[in-house]
């Protein structure tokens, strides 16, 4: 796996710490500052592109302790390096963001998951984040998993293949099994690689239904 960022914990002349990020690819500082701001602990990133290696500082919310704010940066940068990216994310941001039960709870799910809090809460506001799109989109009132046939009409209408539709109705089938089974009864096996894939699934389902 490469080496893709380096964090250390500096001292500052207050007695206080912060940190400094150094990428490996400095066209990414922008991009990364932003991406890191987001984070609850941490209060405001810095971009510096005066020395010979150009880094990020990054300054922790009072309310986080500096190893905190380290954890949650080297968290989220591993997932931005290595699980779903950040432009995958926004783009799903972007389809839902004139869906707004959908979108916070979505936002929910995505905090959650920026922060490495691979937990039973971001799949529960995952789902919740879909089935709500749904009602929206295929304009009823219904759960989750009494969508499949109103999913179905909807493909068939947009002119979808026979395949797709089948494609579709059965994955969304197999969501609301495996929330059913491993969310809500057997959360304490979830793996990382699962919860990425959910992650990816639902990103597939709400960019492919907004079209």
């Amino acid at each position: 796996m490469p080496v893709n960022f380096k964090i250390e914990i500096r001292d500052n002349h207050h007695g206080g710490q912060y940190l400094k990020v150094y990428l490996s690819d400095r066209n990414k500082n922008v991009e990364i500052s932003k991406h890191l701001t987001s984070l609850k602990s941490v209060r405001c990133v810095n971009v510096s592109d005066t020395t010979a290696k150009p880094t990020l500082t990054v300054y922790p919310n009072e309310t986080f302790t500096i190893e905190e704010v380290s954890h949650a940066v080297e968290q989220s940068l591993n997932i931005y390096f290595h699980g779903i990216s950040s432009e995958e994310i926004n783009e799903t941001d972007k389809s839902l963001s004139v869906y707004s039960y959908a979108h916070k709870a979505y936002n929910d799910a995505m905090n959650k998951y920026m922060n490495g809090q691979y937990e039973r809460n971001l799949l529960d506001d995952l789902r919740l984040a879909l089935e709500l799109f749904l009602r929206e989109k295929l304009n009823n009132n219904k759960s989750l998993e009494n969508q499949e046939n109103e999913l179905g009409k909807f493909l068939k209408n947009k002119g979808y293949s026979k395949e797709v539709r089948n494609m579709c109705v059965t994955l969304l089938n197999y969501y609301d099994k495996y929330q059913n089974e491993h969310v809500k009864h057997n959360y304490h096996s979830l793996q990382k690689s699962e919860i990425e894939f959910i992650v990816g699934v639902t990103n597939m389902f709400i960019k492919f239904l907004d079209n």
